[in-house]
């Protein structure tokens, strides 16, 4: 078996949900504004933002973030704050921020405070990235030292750090108000950094294919999630040195405190994947949902596949063939990003890049006899347009329950360089997507 219930860390994470609702109700939960003098609570449910591309989140304040490497290699913040009379800004945070300088690979973001059963003692928005030297950096909107964002060199200031290679994951930990973030390595390790304070050091590391049960080498990027409300255990999913798709759960089997195990060997219908995954539990308290674990990922041919742990078939998990088995599905490249809409549709959103550069979104919406459908975006969206490398997407801002937005970013090649385009499923000129070039009306590029 993957997965045992912890159901010590399952009802921690429920009395945490109750403490921070009460707290929130008597007290309300403090936050640092990132660039607005006003905010209005956000979802607490929304799934955390997807780590493709340029990566998003959303915090505290209503309103989206966008966080991307622009051309000259600095960390830009895109944010829809309204200031100045531009409904849209951007920021450049490896100019602002002390200990700030370009980056050498797209970031992850992860909102700390409320996206999930936490208490509000750490109201920031983190920022993961590698630089060109191979560090992990992290950026903290912190207000530490007069400075709104400030930049921390986690590669030199951690027990055991050291270089990384391509984009990290982060999966917050709700129970312990910890972030971890996972990385490759340059001898192809997974490695967990993790905000413990332990042996003198704020930040330690942990060689994961070293010490887990089943561990070694993997290739390309991590996904990571904390699985609060299904068994309280941090998932890692991998693509291995062999091409197999690999998960590390924190479960304490067989002695390691961490265990991975070969899904493209164990799963009905598995294979060989040619990309790097993202993933996430369907778990929710606004809609109902299977509260099964859900992968995304590429195979060497190009085909979507959906990797669930359903138990159909004797198989604890099982593949199924997105691009074959939905309407209007076909081949894809790079690696997908995913929303769930738990407070919108309670559909499973998935956005990917296809050969002929189209961003194109996969849904279970089961419309035309097909379980899954896929819709051309680049040709449907009011100002689509053509799209290079990833794309990322998040859930939110919600103008009520059961009107959950959606937000999702992707670099479309421009006049003078690539741009940044915004689609977010919004009504316009009869069609149901519209599209902003951020790059164009922030001048950021």
């Amino acid at each position: 078996m993957t997965h045992r219930i912890g159901w010590n860390r399952w009802l921690a994470a429920a009395l945490a949900v109750a403490v921070v609702t009460a707290l929130a109700v008597v007290l309300g939960v403090a936050k640092v504004t990132t660039h607005h003098p006003s905010w209005r609570p956000a979802s607490n449910y929304s799934p955390a933002a997807s780590s493709d591309g340029a990566t998003v989140t959303w915090g505290g304040d209503g309103l989206v973030h966008d966080y991307a490497r622009i051309a000259n290699g600095d960390l830009v913040e895109f944010v829809n704050n309204n200031v100045g009379g531009q409904p849209w800004n951007a920021y450049d945070l490896s100019v602002g921020a002390p200990g700030g300088g370009p980056i050498a690979a797209d970031p992850v973001a992860e909102w700390s405070c409320c996206s999930g059963p936490t208490s509000p003692t750490d109201p920031y928005i983190h920022v993961y990235a590698r630089t060109p030297a191979g560090d992990l950096v992290e950026y903290v909107n912190n207000n530490v030292g007069g400075h709104l964002w400030n930049a921390y060199d986690l590669s030199a200031a951690a027990g055991g750090g050291g270089p990384i290679t391509g984009k990290p994951a982060v999966a917050y930990d709700y129970l312990d108000n910890t972030p971890h973030v996972y990385v490759d390595t340059p001898s192809g390790h997974v490695t967990e950094y993790v905000h413990d304070n332990v042996n003198g050091h704020v930040w330690n590391t942990y060689d994961l294919s070293v010490g887990a049960g089943g561990g070694g080498p993997i290739a390309g990027d991590v996904t990571a999630f904390e699985s609060t409300t299904r068994d309280g255990f941090i998932h890692v999913y991998a693509r291995t040195a062999g091409g197999d798709l690999v998960e590390y759960v924190d479960d304490g089997v067989g002695g390691h405190l961490w265990n991975a195990y070969d899904l493209s060997v164990g799963a009905g219908g598995g294979g060989s994947v040619g990309g790097s995954p993202v993933g996430l539990s369907l778990s929710t308290p606004c809609d109902a949902a299977d509260n099964l674990i859900h992968v995304y990922v590429a195979t060497p041919i190009g085909q979507l596949v959906e990797y669930v742990d359903d138990g159909v078939g004797g198989h604890l998990w099982n593949a199924y063939n997105l691009s074959v088995g939905a309407g209007g599905g076909g081949a894809v490249t790079g690696r997908p990003s995913l929303v769930f809409a738990d407070c919108g549709d309670g559909l499973v959103h998935v956005y990917v890049n296809t050969p002929a550069g189209q961003l194109t979104e996969y849904v279970n919406d089961n419309v035309n006899g097909h379980p899954w459908n896929a819709y051309d975006l680049s040709a449907g969206a009011a100002g689509g347009a053509s799209i290079i490398g990833d794309a990322s997407s998040v859930e939110g801002p919600a103008p009520s329950k059961h009107e959950e937005l959606i937000s999702v970013f992707a670099w479309s090649p421009g006049g003078a360089g690539n741009d940044l385009m915004y689609y977010v499923n919004q009504p316009a000129s009869g069609h149901p997507w519209s599209v902003t070039d951020l790059s164009a009306v922030t001048a950021a590029r």
